[in-house]
C-alpha cells in the first residue's frame, strides 16, 4: 500500500472539539490517499477573538508547525480564520502552508463575483479587511458583516448561531451586493452547512476550502511534474 500523505490541521485555540470537526471535514474533503493529524493549542483561547490572541496564537502555531515539519508532515493546514502564522511559516518551511482564511477567500474569489464575508468576531474585521487585501481580492471584496449579540453566547448555541448566520447574510446579500457568502471561521462550520443549503447562493465554507488547497498543494510539492 502506498504512503498515505500527511496533511497537520492545527487549531489556533484551545476547543478539542472543534478540532476534531474539523479535521472531519478535511477528511471528508480529501481522497483516500491523505491522513489528517489534528493538534489543538490547549494553552489559548476557547475562541480567538482580538488582535492580542491572534498575535499569540502566531507564536503557539510556528512552534507546533515547526515541530511537525521535523516529524514528517507533508502539509500545514491552519485552521483558524486569523490565519495566524501562516505568512511567516510559508517563509520558513520547506512543505506548504496553508490558512484557511487565504484558502476561503481565493475560493470565493476565484467564482468572479461579489462576496461577503460573515464571522462572528468584531474585533478581528480590520485583520480580516486586510487579508483580502493582501491575498489580492479587494475588487471583489463587498463587505464583512459580524453576527448580532454577544459572539460567545451566539457560538455555544448552534441554533442561535445559524439564525445569526441567515439574518446576517440576508444583509450581506440585500443591502451590499454579495453574490457569494464566506463564513468566516472554523468552529462556524456547522452552521455554515446549513446555511449553504438554505441559500442558492454559493456559501463558502472555508476548512474544507483550506483542505483541499493544502491537499493540492501536498501533492504538488511531493508530484511536482503533476503542477
Amino acid at each position: 500500500m502506498a504512503k498515505r500523505l500527511h496533511l497537520a490541521l492545527i487549531n489556533p485555540n484551545s476547543n478539542a472539539d472543534a478540532t476534531r470537526f474539523m479535521a472531519e471535514i478535511a477528511r471528508g474533503a480529501l481522497p483516500a490517499e491523505f491522513a489528517v493529524s489534528e493538534h489543538t493549542m490547549e494553552d489559548g483561547p476557547a475562541v480567538v477573538s482580538n488582535e492580542a490572541e491572534l498575535a499569540a496564537a502566531s507564536e503557539r502555531v510556528i512552534d507546533r508547525a515547526r515541530l511537525l515539519e521535523r516529524n514528517g508532515a507533508e502539509a500545514i493546514l491552519v485552521s483558524g480564520f486569523g490565519d495566524p502564522g501562516v505568512r511567516t511559516l510559508k517563509d520558513e518551511l520547506s512543505v506548504p502552508v496553508t490558512g484557511i482564511a487565504e484558502a476561503g477567500i481565493a475560493a470565493a474569489g476565484t467564482l468572479g463575483r461579489r462576496f461577503s464575508i460573515i464571522t462572528t468576531t468584531d474585533q478581528l474585521e480590520a485583520s480580516i479587511a486586510h487579508s483580502v487585501e493582501s491575498y489580492g481580492y479587494k475588487d471583489q471584496f463587498a463587505s464583512i458583516r459580524i453576527t448580532s449579540g454577544d459572539m460567545h453566547t451566539t457560538m455555544a448555541n448552534l441554533e442561535l448561531l445559524k439564525s445569526a448566520l441567515m439574518d446576517t447574510a440576508r444583509l450581506c446579500l440585500e443591502n451590499d451586493g454579495a453574490e457569494v457568502l464566506l463564513i468566516g471561521g472554523g468552529p462556524l462550520a456547522p452552521a455554515a452547512r446549513e446555511l449553504a443549503e438554505r441559500l442558492s447562493y454559493p456559501v463558502i465554507e472555508p476548512v474544507r476550502a483550506g483542505a483541499l488547497l493544502a491537499g493540492f498543494r501536498a501533492k504538488e510539492s511531493t508530484n511536482p511534474g503533476l503542477g
